[in-house]
């Protein structure tokens, strides 16, 4: 709606822009009624660019995300999921001694193509090779390897040198989505005779 407002304010306003330059061919003499021409002229084009930017504020808040502000707070190349309690992902280690016998599992934070982040109970330092399956609560897993980038308190930043697939991210982002939109309220029930 906003944007067929914002269109028809830039037509008029073109339309009188080009009936002033019309009127300026056929007598060159200042007046005030294309004075008043050229005013009204830039009122418009002024009036066509805020309802532009109405319009495009409106979509973002319609989608619910603004990606500026992500894009802007996120230096990473890929989307990252942060995941809420009891939807995440659990990071089974197949790298180490124990890993030959029972692999050590671990709650993953977040998750992108290229990184991870999983909770620790310590045992890692930066630089350290890695390797490891991250299953996820659908059933599916991916074998990944990577490398310690950061430890901060329990936990452990991983970048990956073999990544999760895409597709992967994409399901996951699907599903976390659907499952944590909030559902439709029943109708309520009308008392008998109301």
């Amino acid at each position: 709606m906003l944007r067929r407002a914002a269109l028809v304010v830039l037509v008029v306003g073109i339309g009188v822009a080009a009936w002033y330059k019309a009127t300026q061919l056929q007598d060159p003499a200042p007046t005030a009624t294309r004075y008043f021409a050229a005013l009204f002229f830039l009122g418009v084009a002024g009036i066509a660019l805020l309802l532009a930017g109405m319009a495009r504020e409106r979509t973002r808040k319609r989608r619910g995300f603004d990606l500026e502000r992500h894009l802007a707070g996120n230096r990473r190349e890929t989307f990252r999921i942060p995941y809420p309690e009891g939807e995440r992902p659990r990071l089974g280690l197949l790298t180490g001694e124990q890993a030959a016998a029972e692999p050590r599992w671990f709650e993953v934070l977040d998750a992108s193509e290229e990184g991870l982040r999983f909770r620790s109970d310590g045992g890692f330092t930066p630089g350290q090779a890695v390797e490891a399956r991250v299953e996820f609560p659908t059933g599916r897993w991916a074998r990944v390897k990577g490398e310690v980038v950061r430890v901060d308190g329990d936990q452990v930043g991983l970048r990956l040198t073999r990544p999760i697939p895409a597709g992967i991210i994409v399901e996951e982002t699907r599903r976390l989505r659907d499952h944590l939109r909030p559902a439709a309220r029943p109708p309520t029930e009308r008392p008998a005779g109301s």
